[in-house]
């Protein structure tokens, strides 16, 4: 409830703020050509939306025209690749309504997937990988930070994906706490510090408190 997921919505313009202004790269986003902002701007959310169908046609909403092996491509960066070998899955695999036969980490996957084919310049993830455990985060996002030409905005609540931000921004009660880097912000910023302890423990906040 600290507004996370509405500076998201604000920053892909989804509405607009009734009081002051968005800007990218400066500019503010009204201004911004909304075909080129949507063909630009990838977003996945933690509640992922997933059709019935197959995970083909899931994946064509992104991009109609996209090859067999680039549907393929995009799957295996995003930590999917078990829904390409399995028996009954594949590209032409069906879907039960909403994915209801996927499990929740296999949604967001699918759903990531279908947001890098469109080869975004600017990513957003909001707590898009929270269904994922430790390793397949670790590798997804290892892809990630190999990609050219691709700003990362990732909203989460785990210290092992906060601390790989060139920059993080702490909200609360819908407010900017701090902003800043990993070891900055431990000793700045008391609800990134109450974070860090609940999920690494005291010891991890020695190096940084210690002076």
């Amino acid at each position: 409830g600290s507004g996370k997921s509405t500076l998201l919505a604000l920053a892909s313009r989804l509405y607009d703020p009734k009081e002051g202004r968005v800007t990218l790269g400066g500019i503010d986003l009204k201004e911004v050509d909304e075909t080129w902002l949507r063909k630009n701007l990838g977003f996945v959310q933690q509640d992922s939306t997933v059709l019935s169908g197959s995970i083909k046609e899931n994946l064509y909403i992104a991009d109609p025209q996209a090859s067999d092996e680039a549907l393929k491509e995009v799957l295996i960066k995003a930590q999917a690749k078990e829904l390409l070998e399995a028996s009954d899955r594949g590209l032409e695999g069906g879907l039960n309504q909403r994915g209801n036969d996927l499990s929740g980490g296999q949604k967001q996957r699918l759903s990531i997937a279908r947001a890098l084919l469109s080869s975004p310049r600017i990513l957003f993830l909001d707590d898009a990988t929270s269904a994922l455990d430790a390793l397949t985060e670790k590798a997804f996002l290892d892809v990630l930070d190999k990609e050219k030409n691709l700003t990362q905005i990732i909203v989460s609540q785990r210290v092992s994906t906060l601390r790989r931000a060139d920059k993080i921004l702490v909200l609360k009660s819908g407010r900017v706490e701090a902003i800043g880097q990993h070891k900055d912000l431990i000793v700045s910023s008391p609800t990134y510090r109450a974070i860090v302890e609940s999920q690494l423990g005291e010891e991890s906040l020695y190096e940084y408190t210690k002076n």
